[in-house]
């Protein structure tokens, strides 16, 4: 069965759940066992049926509201797809009396239990994100960064690299020869489009990624040579011409680089302090609520 990326907030309630008594119930149990232990019929259009179970729009859309464009008719099939796919299992297991069944029954509860749970936390989450109570402020970061600077260093090696292609393996050494000369990258991106006007778009996205570094593992570079080579190179230093295929060649620039194990500046560690003390923030707070939960209930 496949299923729909996770949204951040669902993570952290599932990080804060592994802490508490609650166990958290299978996915699979809760898709097929849903309609026993849920009496209420949802208000919305069915558009599929397998013997006595329905699959409304409602479903559909709030399954695959993840996915944008394009991707929402793939994710909606794909949805469809494996629906009917355990529909049927779920309208045998009923004909056999599987949910008659007392492990049956425990798993519906529990399973009833954990959604209603979880959909309860996300608005409670959601609420007091937009009532600012997770928000930090530059003086937290800075604070947090100074107590704990030693953790914050780059994990791998940092490229601002330029890679230009082209058709012809003429006109990439072209190309190659402009990048040795004074303001070559300026030259030799002036002329670009004219030395390979069929690969505009390729290398207009190679010239903007180039401004900012980029974790060696996310440059995807296309072959083992390209790989080899980059490991030798050094800041301000340009790679030879390196046959892709029949009709694609690539040299590259390397503008800069950051070493692994070197330590991050604030402005680089920012975003991923940013992040620790709002996910410090949220877990607080759910901790409080959990206790609210129980002061209520003695």
């Amino acid at each position: 069965m496949r299923f729909s990326p996770s949204h951040k907030k669902s993570s952290i309630i599932w990080n804060w759940l592994k802490k508490t008594p609650i166990v958290a119930v299978g996915v699979l149990v809760s898709l097929s066992f849903w309609n026993v232990g849920c009496k209420k019929e949802i208000d919305s259009p069915v558009i599929r049926t397998i013997g006595q179970t329905h699959l409304t729009q409602a479903e559909l859309d709030f399954s695959t509201q993840y996915a944008k464009g394009e991707d929402r008719d793939v994710a909606e099939s794909l949805y469809i797809e494996d629906w009917e796919k355990n529909a049927a299992l779920y309208e045998l297991a009923m004909q056999e009396g599987w949910q008659e069944t007392n492990e049956a029954l425990i798993l519906i509860e529990k399973a009833r239990r954990q959604i209603v749970v979880n959909r309860f936390l996300e608005e409670k989450l959601e609420t007091a994100k937009n009532a600012g109570k997770f928000n930090t402020d530059s003086v937290e970061v800075k604070q947090y960064y100074e107590t704990h600077q030693a953790e914050f260093v780059f994990k791998e090696p940092q490229y601002k690299l330029l890679r230009l292609y082209s058709a012809a393996k003429d006109s990439a050494t072209k190309l190659m020869r402009l990048l040795y000369r004074r303001d070559g990258v300026k030259r030799a991106t002036d002329r670009i489009n004219t030395a390979a006007p069929t690969l505009t778009e390729l290398n207009q996205n190679s010239i903007e990624r180039s401004k900012r570094y980029i974790k060696g593992s996310k440059l995807h570079l296309e072959n083992k040579t390209l790989r080899s080579l980059l490991k030798q190179m050094r800041a301000g230093t340009t790679s030879p011409v390196v046959k892709i295929h029949d009709s694609l060649f690539c040299v590259m620039y390397l503008d800069a680089m950051i070493e692994e194990g070197t330590a991050m500046s604030l402005e680089n560690a920012y975003s991923q302090i940013n992040d620790r003390l709002e996910f410090k923030k949220q877990s607080a707070f759910m901790d409080q609520l959990e206790l609210k939960a129980r002061e209520a209930v003695k």
